[in-house]
């Protein structure tokens, strides 16, 4: 509960690079200056809330194949 997204980001940047490229950041505090600084460096693939279960897929084979 302590770890944010940018943290776990962070933490695979350094220790598990390769999974970078296959994360997906779900959000509904993009208000935050933080965060929207966050995901405006980052080429991750962001959902907002709310969202339903259909884009959560799309999105999912999109990066997964």
């Amino acid at each position: 509960p302590e770890v944010t997204g940018i943290d776990l980001h962070e933490w695979a940047r350094e220790h598990r690079p390769g999974l970078l490229n296959r994360m997906i950041y779900i959000t509904g505090s993009d208000f935050m200056p933080q965060v929207a600084d966050f995901l405006e460096r980052i080429p991750n693939r962001v959902l907002y809330k709310p969202f339903d279960p259909a884009q959560v897929r799309k999105v999912m084979v999109e990066i997964l194949g």
